[in-house]
């Protein structure tokens, strides 16, 4: 009897095993199918390139609260040179006009106020510009009552009732408008990713080269030309509508959101062009090795590649030929990208620095004789949690040659923001936009006109 108890047991450990493994085997096998799986890969690749973006390249904010009651002021200016277009206009005086634009437009004072009263349903936006101290621009934008209106100095002494506006249905919940928007993103993205059909996508085996050593990759791709897009777009603009939070923010930006369609007709990509997204994966474990989009026409094909190892390479090609390279260098709060040219030669460096609240970029590149220097920064300063902060941007652009400025730009925002916003506008002599006849649509028009004048004068 003991025997056969022992006996009993024993088959019960073995069968327990035989069952374990079997689940082992089932479960490992559903993990490798879906790992192997084209979309999902090409899902990964997405997911990882904009996590990417998200984490490294985007500023980064410290707490500034909520302000659903604001009120931003900010003054911007430009300055803008170019030795080239003098010479240029000097022996084409059909350039002379531009030359006057770029000049004038750096003797201009801009100002904009934008108030948002979440708690009364009110947005004003005002937009002032004088040139050589003489008014160029008054315009106003309105939205009470769930009516847009704006105003614009020169063409009527009132407002003009745009229409509905549906904005603060997208601030409902306590959301901010980059949150919303953020929510946009994320379900576009999960519609594209989820409407990739099975017939979009090929898979092979083929040897790449990451870091400079040749390796055998799986490789597989996603072919998109303008039918697909179009059949793409369609499904994630139902998914949109039928979204009801991204539904609800889409039509405060845009009311007649709901009768979007995506046309047959639409032209995304000529006739013969075509977009190919394709993912290197290790052979074993599925792990992505390199990006690589090429953009088709005909005989002609751009490639990037993105390169993933210790050390990230981002490289351009121009029909398979190398035409840029860089090596990139991820530090705390710095990325470092060294660029080289087809010969291997440094040309220069972009430089970003990202730390809370304080954001630079900064590009430093030499190409046949030609420097382009160019740099952007953004600093926040004064934050007083859901009171106040102060945001100033900077913008600076030089191109130049044989000490020569091609081009030269200079653009300064200083912004300040507050909590709290009073709007006071009367539009209770509003003209409907739909009452506008021919001539006063016209006479809108030479509005703009006589501002354009002005400036290339």
């Amino acid at each position: 009897m003991k025997n056969k108890v022992v006996t009993f047991i024993k088959k019960e450990k073995v069968l327990v095993l035989l069952v374990g493994v079997a689940i082992l085997l089932i479960s490992s096998g559903i993990y490798i199918g879906y790992i192997q799986n084209n979309r999902v890969i090409i899902s990964k690749a997405i997911n990882n390139i904009t996590t990417k973006i998200e984490d490294k390249y985007l500023m980064k904010y410290e707490d500034i609260g909520t302000m659903d009651n604001y009120t931003l002021t900010s003054k911007v200016n430009f300055s803008i040179e170019s030795d080239y277009l003098k010479q240029l206009s000097i022996s084409s005086p059909e350039y002379l006009v531009y030359l006057n634009l770029i000049n004038n437009l750096s003797k201009t004072d801009n100002q904009l106020i934008f108030k948002q009263d979440k708690d009364n349903e009110k947005l004003f936006i005002d937009y002032k510009s004088t040139y050589n101290s003489n008014e160029l621009i008054s315009y106003k934008y309105l939205i009470e009552n769930n009516t847009e209106y704006y105003y614009l100095k020169g063409f009527l002494d009132n407002y003009i009732n745009n229409g509905t506006s549906n904005y603060f249905e997208t601030l409902k919940n306590n959301e901010t408008n980059r949150e919303n928007i953020k929510y946009v993103y994320e379900v576009f993205i999960n519609s594209f990713k989820d409407n990739l059909k099975k017939e979009y996508f090929t898979k092979k085996g083929e040897k790449v080269e990451i870091a400079g050593k040749e390796k055998t990759l799986q490789k597989v791709t996603l072919e998109l030309d303008n039918n697909r897009l179009i059949d793409i777009f369609t499904h994630i603009l139902e998914d949109l509508k039928k979204d009801e939070k991204a539904n609800k923010i889409l039509t405060g930006i845009d009311n007649d959101f709901k009768d979007k369609k995506v046309s047959k007709k639409t032209t995304y990509l000529d006739k013969d062009q075509k977009l190919i997204f394709s993912a290197y994966v290790d052979n074993l474990t599925y792990k992505i090795k390199k990006y690589q989009l090429d953009i088709v026409a005909k005989d002609d094909c751009n490639t990037i590649t993105y390169e993933v190892d210790k050390q990230d390479i981002l490289n351009i090609y121009e029909n398979k030929t190398l035409v840029i390279s860089s090596l990139i260098t991820y530090k705390e709060n710095q990325i470092i990208m060294d660029i080289k040219d087809k010969y291997k030669n440094s040309i220069g460096q972009i430089l970003i620095k990202n730390e809370n609240n304080s954001y630079q970029i900064s590009v430093n590149i030499q190409k046949d004789d030609v420097n382009f220097n160019f740099s952007i920064t953004q600093n926040l300063d004064n934050i007083k949690k859901n009171k106040s902060y102060n945001s100033k941007l900077n913008i600076i652009g030089l191109i130049s040659s044989q000490n020569s400025v091609l081009a030269s730009i200079k653009i300064d925002a200083d912004n300040k923001v507050s909590t709290g916003a009073e709007i006071n506008e009367n539009t209770d002599t509003a003209t409907f936009a739909k009452d506008l006849d021919y001539d006063k649509q016209q006479q809108l028009q030479q509005v703009f006109t006589n501002i354009f004048t002005q400036l290339m004068s």
